[in-house]
C-alpha cells in the first residue's frame, strides 16, 4: 500500500483509501481524513438486511454509539 500511495504522489495522482480503521495509517499518507457516521437505525436495518449476526449488528450498533471510528481518528490526525 505504502508504495502505491507513493508512486500516486509522485505522479500527482490522489487516491482514496476505505477501511474502518486508521490507527495504522501514518498521517503523512492522507491530505484529508474522513468519518462516515450513520444514524444507528438505519444502521442496524442495513446489517440486517445484509445477514449479519445479532452479535454483530450489536457491536457495529455500539461503535456508533461510542463513535469508536471518529475518536480514533481524531487521536491518530491532527485536526
Amino acid at each position: 500500500m505504502e508504495e502505491m500511495l507513493a508512486a500516486s504522489a509522485s505522479e500527482g495522482r490522489g487516491v482514496v483509501v476505505d477501511y474502518h480503521g486508521c490507527d495504522f495509517f501514518p498521517e503523512r499518507w492522507f491530505d484529508l481524513v474522513l468519518v462516515l457516521r450513520a444514524r444507528t437505525d438505519v444502521l442496524y436495518d442495513r446489517l440486517t438486511k445484509r445477514g449479519y449476526s445479532d452479535a454483530k449488528r450489536g457491536e457495529n450498533v455500539e461503535c456508533e454509539i461510542m463513535q469508536v471510528v471518529l475518536d480514533e481518528a481524531r487521536e491518530s490526525y491532527e485536526a
